[in-house]
């Protein structure tokens, strides 16, 4: 069956949760700043969304996000990988089982 198990969608929220824990008080993952680990995770978490998993329960990283697309130099670019990897995991996986 085509669909991602329990225990991988539970680890992603875990992962979502940390993300909102060190997003809470601070505009980056690592401060005031941007660094590596922005553009690290911006990468992992826009192809998150362009597979279709709905990362709006977390408010904190949703912002942050945001933020990455109206910010950071050479998003775009990571936004045309991310849709295409996407589009490729949408074709293995049901859409209803993300």
């Amino acid at each position: 069956e085509k669909t991602v198990s329990d225990e991988k969608k539970k680890d992603v929220e875990e992962a979502l949760g940390w993300m909102d824990q060190f997003l809470t008080g601070r505009p980056w993952l690592a401060g005031t700043e941007f660094t590596i680990a922005d553009c690290a995770c911006a990468a992992s978490i826009s192809t998150l969304v362009e597979m279709g998993y709905d990362i709006s329960s977390h408010r904190k990283t949703t912002e942050w996000c945001e933020k990455c697309k109206a910010e950071l130099p050479g998003f775009d670019e990571n936004l045309e990988g991310a849709k295409i990897l996407g589009d490729i995991f949408k074709q293995k996986v049901d859409p209803g089982r993300i």
